[in-house]
């Protein structure tokens, strides 16, 4: 079985990294869970412009992955930037 990322996924990783690293520093985050609505619209609406939450789905259903190493790197991304989940009281955006 072969485990290593293909180019797509590699970018992927990469892009999702450096937005959190640059744009979801700890000062962010605490401010964002300190808020009224604990979570950041805006934060989701780029990760989902930068193919975080397509990644999950797969194309037959409108998103470009849905594939172990594509949930995996998501969530390894987020994880490691301790991003906020979406609140459930909102609608999609």
């Amino acid at each position: 079985m072969n485990f290593e990322h293909s180019d797509e996924r590699r970018m992927l990783a990469d892009t999702l990294n450096r937005f959190i690293r640059e744009q979801y520093g700890f000062a962010t985050r605490q401010r964002i869970c300190a808020s009224a609505q604990g979570c950041s619209r805006e934060v989701w609406q780029r990760l989902a412009e930068l193919g975080a939450i397509a990644a999950l789905f797969p194309e037959s259903d409108g998103g470009f992955g849905g594939a172990g190493f594509d949930i995996a790197i998501v969530f390894e991304s987020m994880g490691r930037g301790l991003v906020v989940r979406w609140s459930s009281r909102w609608s999609a955006p």
